[in-house]
């Protein structure tokens, strides 16, 4: 069927670029065919006439050669898989590559907080120690300035 087809692409092509030309050529003609007297018109009508129905053939076999090829079109086109499935495939896919890539940006994220909450329980760890510190100190230097004062006193008295 296929091989029909393509010999009679060529040969379908030349004529559709033929046709024109005939129907113009039968349109010329009939416009003679008009005018011609009665006599003449019983000789020429069957010229006339075989002009019409090679047309006519011409338009029946481009009309079947296109018939053919939308059927043979059509029969493809059911032939072929259903595109749905591997549509869909490809969109989860997609989706599970860009959540993937989502996910490998959030672990770094998460990774970088726990790195920065780490840092943070150090600094803080590093300011109770400074204010226990601080606090020791200023005890130190209370109970130095209360025993440097109960010196003073007893040294004065």
């Amino acid at each position: 069927m296929e091989g029909s087809q393509g010999g009679g692409s060529e040969r379908e092509k030349s004529n559709s670029s033929s046709s024109t030309t005939p129907v113009s050529a039968v349109a010329t003609f009939w416009k003679d065919f008009k005018k011609a007297s009665n006599e003449e018109k019983l000789v020429l009508f069957n010229s006339l006439l075989k002009g019409y129905q090679e047309e006519v053939d011409k338009l029946t076999k481009r009309a079947k050669f296109g018939e053919n090829a939308c059927l043979n079109i059509y029969q493809k086109l059911y032939e072929a898989p259903d595109p749905y499935p591997v549509l869909t495939s490809i969109a989860e896919d997609a989706k599970l590559s860009e959540l993937e890539s989502e996910n490998r940006k959030m672990k770094v994220e998460l990774e970088e907080f726990r790195t920065e909450s780490t840092y943070l329980k150090n600094q803080q760890a590093t300011i109770r120690r400074l204010e226990e510190r601080t606090r020791q100190l200023e005890q130190q230097r209370t109970d130095v300035a209360r025993s440097v004062t109960v010196s003073s006193r007893k040294c004065f008295h």
